[in-house]
Formats: structure tokens, C-alpha cells, sequence
């Protein structure tokens, strides 16, 4: 809940798995969004937009803005003070899953004594484009104008049920209201004027106005309700959708409250810190709200709100390690399998990846005649092992393998390495005048080669394995060599092709964050990237097209993983706060794309995602793979359980985290000189590596694993610090206590 002053600087979203709808907080839906200018809010069921704005009038007055915002899982509510006409208004917005529609409710209270006969007037405003071409300035628009030029047709079905229609086109919008209305009429475009700026056409554009009289008894409350679904086959399925969404409303809602509360019971994190635990909880909502599903496409989550509510194989590369941790591998699967369906199918079965898939099937960079995509097709092979290895889905495994063993070795080793080892193409930072050697790029592959190494060993396939060892190890030693400044004591973002110069803008942890930095450069690294012309109290910035390094949630999460994979977990915990800070930006809960004050671009509209889902990967990812330590091989019935405690935690558990078909739970506690890791609801005839990370300082007295004395491994790691573990086969023990007890400190 915000004050109304804000609210009209806020955007927000709500989304079923067919349709979003985004808007402004205060209720309006002022021009949103820069890939198509000014058109990315409303109501869109992807990819055909069904709804610019709506304007409601009550006794001749605009409806004043909200003065309230409040967002719950299913859906979003605005309270409008009309107090001076003894009236209360509060409008709710839902969109459900699996239909392409949404539906908006007016609840009017009459807060009279005395009987009110009131007159509404609600004015919607129609412009059935389609998500692509992008039109982000007037010469991109004038270029594709015949996308946008076309007679949107009315026609009245019954008293209360309209469709907008594009029939050349196949585009069609239905409109159902309750109750009906006394009148239906059609208006010039131009009375919705901060949209028709943007509507060269005015014949695009429907705009419609229906007015009401309502009589209220003295109390009473009435609801007025407005649903619009879209199709791109026929009227008739707009019409039916527009028809389920008001006859089966309330089950609607029902089910999609329900869906959400179940997700919220997987991995239940409790930290000493109220804030992430809050954060981490918000989170898991807005990675399942970000699903999109189409139909002949497939289903998968897109990359963030208002301007990329598509499919990214980059974006979802950083985010399949949080849903892996929410418990969300079926998301992940189909995310994984949708991007290499359509990279399959414009790409000849190269394994190629592509970059961006629109909600069309328009692929936007990434065929084989384009440069690059090289960070793309590495970290698609990446996700999909980290999502066998926590799902345990050997089907999955080897329908993928092909695609990975086909793109990284045939076409990425084949065809984008240099003779020196090092991959060409963009990164993720997709900067024209960087060097074409880039160094996220080159740490990516290494990954990829890493995981397709693992892979091609438990598949048998030991040629494959053989080839892919090599290639990693070629890799990361010409990043050691090549883009270290040894005067600087930092990683290039690039290099030349010709010189091998590396060049500016130096600094990145991404050699960190792949472990592909030895710990002596990593610990110099640090010792810069810390400093504060690398970071703000938001977290750790990129170097943008501003030419200075602004915080992104997603480069805050590369440096805490960074932090994390070199044991520097205090200063890991402190960038994952930073980035939990950020639900309070804009949208309550949600995880923008770039931390406060926002950059300004060269587009007019421009301005960051509100809700970008990679944020998620330095939040999640971190907290259970780093600080909880739990990694798990499911395929081969393995698991660690390393946990590493901040300095100042004592206590740290998660329940009802899933790993395969099983769902168990870990808490880890310290008192005085004792250390306990216990974990419920164990998997039986699993090998179980359970222990915990000390600092160097920590002697250890005695072990025991379910109150019996044992024999424990140690080993130093980071200088400053040492692994004490059990390894052991379970067989039977659903619960597993490991009780560590540390000498007294002189």
C-alpha cells in the first residue's frame, strides 16, 4: 500500500499464463513502453493486444485516481475515494490462467443514508495490434505503417456482448459487460487523447463508451464488471472466452489463488533477515506470474515487464537456477525445451540458440547468418544441466543432448573459435564496440563444456566427454592468459582479434561467478570490484551505454555468486541484501530491472522493466546453492549438503525444498560450540555428502551423525577456511542429524 502522490509514478502487472495486463498504480493507463512505442501497457493477450486504456465517469466526473494500490498473488486492487459523492469505488483487475482474456470489476458502495440513482459512464479503447514489428521511434513506425493501418469494425452481438474485429487480419476482441448497458456507442479516436498521439490511424482504433444508471439503497454495493478475451481464429472463440471469463469467474479466481498459495509452500526460507526471507517469498510469485504459454509455441518464462513479456534464452538461462530452487522444474523444462524447438526449426538443426523468441514465433537475432548468439547456445546447454540435476529427468536429459552436443561442439567449436582457443560473437552485454572476443562469453563456454563433459560421461558417449574436457580446459586457460591486467588486477570485458589487446572498460566478475578465476586473481579482483567507483548502495554496477557502471539486479546477482564461489560469503549476503532491497522500488515485491535513480535512454518512452525475472538468480540461486549448500546430482541418487553460514547467523533453514520427487527440509543452527545441520524427510538410498563450512580458526572436537560418533573428512579451502564432512549411503534414516563441536577458544 502506497500513497496516491507515488502511485502515479508506479507501474504494475498482473498476468494469467495467456494474458497481462500493466498499467499505472493509480489506476490510469497513460502511452507505456518503448518496443512498440507507448503501447506495451494495457491489456494484451500475446500476441494480440486487446485493450489500450480504460476511463470510468461517475455523475459527469472523471473517477478520481486510486488512492490505494494493493497487489495480491491472483490479482490487483485499486480503492478510489469519492467521498463527496458519499461514494467508495474499488476496482479489481484479474487475469486467469489459460484464457487469453481479463476481467475488471467495479465495486460502488453507496456510503449514503439516503437512496443514490447514479450514472456511469465507462469509455474503453480498442487497438488490436500485434506484438511485432517493434516500432520504437516515428521512422521504425513510418517504415512498418502498413502493420498498423486497418479498420477496426464493431459489431453488437447481444445487449451486452461486442467484438472489435480485424476480419483480413484474423484479429478479434470481445467485450462482455454486467449488467448491460442502456447504451452502446462508438466514438471519434481522438477522444482518448494521450493515445491517439501515438495512433497514426485512427481507424485502428475502437473506442467505445457505455453508460449505466444504477439505482443504490441507502449502503448497498453493486458491481460492475468488464471482461475482454481476443482471438486470432475467430469471433467466436473471443466470444466464448469473453463468456468464461464472467460465468466462471469466481472458479477462476479460486483456482489461481489456490496455485499460488501451493507454490508458496515449497522452499520456505528463514533467515535471521525478515527482509529476504520476504523478498524470497515475493519472488517465487513473480517467477510463476511470468509464465507464457501459446499455443503451437510451447510455454516458458518471459524476461520482465513492460517491455520483454517474451521468451529469452538468455534470461532464462539466469533464471532456470532460481526455479530449479523454488521447485518449479516443470517451468523450467518447457522453457528450455519451447527455445530449443523454435532455434531447431530456423536454424536447420545446427544447435545454434537463438536470442529472443516473440510471442508470434518471430525470432529476432540469432539464425545462422547472424553474428554471435555464441553466450546464448553455451548457457542453454548449461541450464538444461543444471535442471537434470536437480530434477532427476534422465527423458529430458536426452531429448536436449543432441541440441547441446550438436551446438557446442559442432557449430560453437566448429565454427566461432579462434585458433587461440577463445569463442567470438556477443555476450550479454551487447555492446557493438567492445572487442570481439568477449569475456562472459568465454567463461559461459567454459561452463558449458564442463557440464556437456558430465553429461556425455553418464550418457557413455566418453568421445564426446574426451572433446568436451578439452575444449573447456583450452578455454579457460586463454581467459587466464589473455584478458587478466595483471597491472590492474582485473578481467577485461574484451579483447581485439588482432593484437589480443584487451580492452576498455575493464572490471567483471564473471570469471568469479563461473569459476573459471584462479583464487589469486579472483582475491585481487574482489579487492577492486568492492571499491566504490564499481558499486552504490543499490549493488554492483555494469558498464552501460552511459559509460558508467550502473547497478542491475542481475550484474548485483553475478557478484554475489562471484563472492560466494570463493568463500567470501559476508560479502556475497550483503549484495543479495541489496538486491532483496529492491521490491520496494516500484511494484511491491518485485524485482526491477535496474536499481534507482533509472538511466535515461535515447528512446522517449524508455524506461526499465519494473519486474525483470533474471533478478531472481542472485537471490535464490546464492542463498540455496551457496549459503545452504545444497547441490544435488538426482541421476545419480547423490547430494551435498555444505552449508555456510554468514558470521552472524546463527540459525538458517529452508522446508519443503524440492530435489527430484522428494521434498525435504534442512535447518542449520549454532550455539555456543556447537554446530547443527539436521535434514528431515531424507531420501533413502541416496549417497549423502552432509557437513558444514568453518572458518580455519574452528578446531573441531568431536562429530556425530544421529548422536553416534563418526569419522569426518576435513580439507582447507580459500585459505581462510575448512570443510567438515560425512559421506555416507542412506538407506534408511528418514531423518539426518550431524552435530559438530568446536574446542573452546583459549
Amino acid at each position: 500500500m502506497i500513497g496516491q502522490a507515488e502511485l502515479s509514478n508506479r507501474r504494475y502487472v498482473t498476468a494469467g499464463t495467456r494474458a497481462y495486463i500493466v498499467g499505472l498504480q493509480d489506476g490510469s493507463f497513460p502511452p507505456l513502453g518503448w518496443h512498440i512505442a507507448g503501447e506495451m501497457g494495457g491489456l494484451w493477450a500475446p500476441p494480440l493486444k486487446l485493450l489500450d486504456g480504460l476511463k470510468l465517469e461517475i455523475q459527469g466526473e472523471p473517477l478520481p485516481p486510486a488512492s490505494k494500490f494493493y497487489r495480491f498473488p491472483e490479482k490487483v486492487q485499486f480503492d478510489h475515494d469519492l467521498s463527496s459523492q458519499q461514494l467508495f469505488i474499488r476496482r479489481t483487475e484479474f487475469v486467469p490462467d489459460g484464457i487469453p482474456g481479463g476481467i475488471f470489476n467495479w465495486h460502488i458502495k453507496n456510503l449514503s443514508p439516503q437512496q443514490q440513482n447514479i450514472c456511469v459512464l465507462l469509455k474503453i479503447c480498442v487497438h488490436p495490434i500485434l506484438c511485432y514489428p517493434w516500432c520504437r521511434n516515428p521512422q521504425e513506425k513510418q517504415k512498418n505503417a502498413h502493420f498498423f493501418i486497418f479498420n477496426s469494425q464493431v459489431e453488437i452481438s447481444s445487449e451486452n456482448l461486442y467484438v472489435i474485429q480485424v476480419p483480413e487480419y484474423h484479429r478479434y476482441v470481445a467485450v462482455m459487460v454486467d449488467p448491460a448497458p442502456q447504451r452502446f456507442e462508438r466514438l471519434p479516436a481522438r477522444s482518448f487523447v494521450e493515445y491517439c498521439e501515438f495512433h497514426e490511424e485512427e481507424s485502428a482504433v475502437m473506442v467505445g463508451q457505455l453508460k449505466f444508471t444504477l439505482l443504490f439503497s441507502p449502503m448497498e454495493e453493486k458491481t460492475l464488471t468488464l471482461a475482454i478475451a481476443g482471438s486470432l481464429l475467430s469471433k467466436e472463440e473471443a466470444l466464448m472466452n469473453a463468456q468464461k471469463l464472467i460465468q466462471n469467474y469466481d472458479t477462476l479466481l479460486v483456482t489461481k489463488k489456490d496455485d499460488y498459495e501451493k507454490i508458496l509452500t515449497y522452499s520456505q526460507l528463514k533467515t535471521p533477515d525478515e527482509q529476504l526471507n520476504k523478498a524470497f517469498s515475493f519472488n517465487k510469485i513473480n517467477l510463476r506470474m511470468a509464465t507464457l504459454e501459446i499455443p503451437d509455441l510451447g510455454r516458458g518464462i518471459v524476461a520482465g515487464y513492460p517491455d520483454y513479456p517474451w521468451w529469452f534464452a538468455n534470461d532464462g538461462a539466469f533464471t532456470i537456477p532460481a526455479l530449479l530452487t523454488v521447485g518449479q522444474f516443470e517451468l523450467a523444462k518447457e522453457h528450455l525445451l519451447l527455445v530449443a524447438k523454435r532455434s531447431q526449426e530456423v536454424n536447420q538443426r545446427s544447435g545454434k540458440i537463438v536470442h529472443e523468441i516473440a510471442p508470434d514465433g518471430t525470432v529476432y537475432f540469432g539464425f545462422n547468418q547472424d553474428p554471435g548468439n555464441t553466450s546464448e547456445t553455451a548457457q542453454f546447454a548449461y541450464s538444461v544441466y543444471l535442471t537434470w540435476l536437480w530434477s532427476g529427468d534422465d527423458l529430458f536429459l536426452r531429448k536436449l543432448y543432441p541440441v547441446i552436443k550438436t551446438g557446442l561442439l559442432d557449430w560453437l567449436a566448429g565454427t566461432q573459435m579462434d585458433s587461440d582457443g577463445l569463442p567470438l560473437g556477443y555476450g550479454n552485454d551487447e555492446e557493438p564496440d567492445w572487442g570481439p572476443k568477449r569475456l562472459d562469453v568465454a567463461c559461459y563456454c567454459v561452463q558449458a563444456f564442463q557440464a556437456l563433459t558430465h553429461m556425455a560421461h553418464y550418457l557413455k558417449d566418453t568421445t564426446t566427454a574426451k572433446s568436451a574436457e578439452n575444449l573447456s580446459y583450452i578455454i579457460k586457460e586463454s581467459i587466464n592468459r589473455y584478458f587478466w591486467l595483471e597491472n590492474f588486477g582485473l578481467y577485461a570485458h574484451s579483447i581485439s582479434t588482432d593484437a589480443m589487446e584487451p580492452l576498455e572498460p575493464f572490471g567483471s566478475p564473471v570469471p568469479m561467478e563461473s569459476c573459471v578465476a584462479p583464487p589469486e586473481k579472483a582475491w585481487r579482483s574482489f579487492q577492486r570490484l568492492e571499491q566504490a567507483d564499481f558499486n552504490t548502495t543499490w549493488g554492483y554496477g555494469h558498464p552501460t551505454w552511459l559509460r558508467k557502471y550502473t547497478p542491475m539486479t542481475i550484474t548485483t546477482g553475478i557478484m554475489a555468486i562471484a563472492e560466494a564461489n570463493y568463500g567470501r560469503i559476508n560479502q556475497s549476503i550483503e549484495y543479495i541484501k541489496k538486491i532483496a532491497r529492491h521490491v520496494e522500488v516500484e511494484l511491491p515485491g518485485a524485482l526491477p530491472e535496474f536499481a534507482p535513480p533509472y538511466p535515461i535512454n535515447e528512446y522517449p518512452l524508455w524506461k526499465p522493466n519494473f519486474l525483470q525475472v533474471w533478478g531472481s538468480y542472485g537471490l535464490h540461486w546464492p542463498l540455496i546453492h551457496h549459503v545452504l549448500g545444497i547441490r544435488p546430482r538426482v541421476p545419480e541418487s547423490e547430494i551435498s549438503i555444505l552449508p555456510h553460514l554468514p558470521s552472524n547467523w546463527q540459525h538458517l533453514s529452508v522446508k519443503k525444498l524440492r530435489i527430484g520427487q522428494h521434498f525435504l527440509n534442512v535447518l542449520i543452527s549454532c550455539e555456543r560450540n556447537f554446530y547443527e545441520v539436521l535434514v528431515e524427510n531424507a531420501m533413502a538410498n541416496f549417497k549423502f555428502v552432509l557437513g558444514l563450512i568453518l572458518s580455519n580458526n574452528k578446531r573441531i572436537k568431536n562429530v556425530t551423525l544421529n548422536r553416534s560418533r563418526c569419522t569426518f573428512h576435513s580439507n582447507k579451502m580459500w585459505e581462510q577456511h575448512q570443510s567438515i564432512w560425512v559421506e555416507f549411503n542412506n538407506s534408511k534414516n528418514k531423518n539426518l542429524q550431524l552435530k559438530i563441536e568446536i574446542e573452546n577458544e583459549a
